[in-house]
């Protein structure tokens, strides 16, 4: 099997894995079943009675056959019709599981228009013409169907109708997790799978603390959880309510007004990006987080871990890009912690880089060990890492601590304390609040402080996650220009 076979072998069997993850997590969400879901019902109401449109269905796409979890208007089909009486579709015949193949929305303005889609027994048998469907996307990434709306006469829809079904369609599912997890046991709440005892303590010692301490980040893990999804709740309304104010439904928006909504937007996808954070890094045990090895795509794992992080990127006039080397592109890998480690390396590398730098990402495989790069490329001030002396000398201390061949002080752990850019960090980690009485100098020397003290700050997490997975973080380079960030993990087989 030559090379590009090989790739092709590794591409189908990363697509049956993500498949059988999907259904899986279909399974645990109890969705698949013919049985309707009332805020799924709701949504479907709204949206038919809001668009103005005859059908509207929120269908989840099993192995053969797409559910429908809620339906409006499958009466207009006739009564007593198939589709609502069996309230599911043959998979050949699903318009969603094209939406589930791709993640993207799917506009059809005439089936009929179509050779192959004309053929599709919607058409034949129910006289549907249009359809607009949107992916229904869980917190995690994946795809479990579509919200979708039909329309039995040719139907061209503008912006502002497939904006109103976007913001449903992430309302609806964000409900429908917060829901979830709120019946979840407090025991069943992390993850499970291999998990790793701490250095310097017995094995009797660390069960007996854990067995302590085990109610405690339970309860703790699930507070954190149902606190997070009560925020991201009220949250994705309000996005959905800016995106739509700003495409100007509801009348036309002064330059002002157009701005502020602007604003609020962005500001509002920052804000759900840190609550994803907290959701994620609340499944992580404070003392030995268990590793989930299972084979994933590590394309698709680069750009899951720098998804949040791009429109972030692109309102600092900054970019992100992937590269791959070629090769074995399904690694063994515990997939949620590999993406916090990515995560808050580039995270930790946007905080202090200049704008118009280009983020850069490279991932390979060698001799069982997988290795991420991460640098940074500007038009003129070239290529490296932002804050080098002080990353430099942060790594010169860490060594020291792990080796025990120093004693640094709480205030110097980090290396912030020789530098001055650092003054108004407090010991005791939180940052003084800059009074309104401040110069404009003063709030952007506050501004700088706090960013510099977030890049280390997730320096040190990635750092420490790395080595949870059984790797190591470092930095390498002959010259300024050539400074990379480097992660080693281990591949579990």
């Amino acid at each position: 099997m030559d090379e590009r076979e090989n790739q092709l072998a590794f591409a189908v069997s990363g697509d049956r894995q993500r498949e059988h993850d999907r259904l899986q997590t279909l399974q645990k969400l109890g969705l698949l079943d013919n049985s309707s879901v009332p805020i799924f019902e709701e949504a479907t109401q709204t949206v038919a009675h809001y668009l103005q449109v005859p059908i509207c269905i929120l269908g989840i796409v099993d192995r053969q056959v797409e559910w429908l979890k809620a339906a409006f208007g499958l009466s207009r089909l006739g009564l007593m019709n198939d589709l609502a009486a069996q309230r599911s579709i043959p998979l050949q015949h699903s318009l969603s599981r094209q939406i589930v193949e791709t993640r993207k929305k799917w506009l059809i303005a005439d089936l009929a228009n179509h050779e192959e889609l004309s053929q599709n027994f919607l058409y034949q048998e129910y006289g549907i013409h249009a359809y607009l469907g949107i992916p229904l996307l869980l917190s995690e990434g994946e795809c479990i169907g579509a919200l979708a709306v039909l329309d039995l006469e040719p139907h061209r829809f503008t912006s502002q109708e497939i904006s109103y079904l976007e913001m449903t369609a992430r309302w609806s599912l964000s409900e429908f997790e917060r829901a979830h997890i709120l019946k979840i046991p407090s025991n069943q709440t992390g993850l499970v799978g291999v998990s790793a005892t701490p250095q310097n303590s017995s094995s009797q010692e660390f069960t007996t603390y854990s067995s302590r301490t085990a109610p405690a980040m339970a309860s703790k893990n699930k507070l954190l959880n149902q606190l997070s999804q009560e925020l991201r709740t009220p949250l994705t309304s309000v996005l959905g309510m800016a995106k739509m104010l700003n495409t100007e439904t509801y009348g036309p928006l002064t330059p002002k007004q157009k701005e502020y909504m602007t604003i609020i937007y962005d500001s509002g996808q920052n804000l759900l990006s840190l609550i994803n954070q907290i959701l994620e890094l609340a499944v992580l045990d404070d003392l030995a987080p268990p590793l989930k090895i299972k084979p994933v795509d590590v394309e698709m794992l680069c750009q899951q871990a720098t998804s949040h992080l791009e429109t972030l990127a692109s309102d600092q006039n900054k970019q992100i890009r992937l590269s791959i080397e070629p090769g074995i592109r399904i690694w063994h890998v515990d997939k949620v912690l590999v993406q916090q480690i990515l995560y808050h390396l580039i995270a930790s590398v946007m905080e202090g880089a200049a704008e118009e730098s280009i983020i850069r990402l490279h991932a390979s495989h060698r001799a069982e060990q997988l290795y991420f790069s991460i640098w940074i490329s500007h038009p003129w001030l070239g290529e490296g890492l932002p804050n080098l002396d002080e990353v430099k000398r942060w790594f010169k201390q860490k060594e020291l601590r792990d080796s025990k061949q120093s004693v640094a002080s709480p205030d110097s752990s980090s290396g912030w304390s020789e530098s001055p850019a650092y003054d108004s960090v407090k010991s005791d980690g939180f940052t003084e609040v800059s009074s309104p009485l401040e110069t404009p100098e003063e709030q952007r020397e506050t501004s700088s402080s706090f960013k510099t003290k977030m890049q280390f700050l997730r320096l040190e997490l990635s750092f420490n996650l790395a080595q949870l997975h059984g790797g190591h973080l470092e930095i390498q380079g002959k010259n300024a220009a050539s400074y990379r960030y480097i992660v080693r993990l281990q591949e579990y087989l």
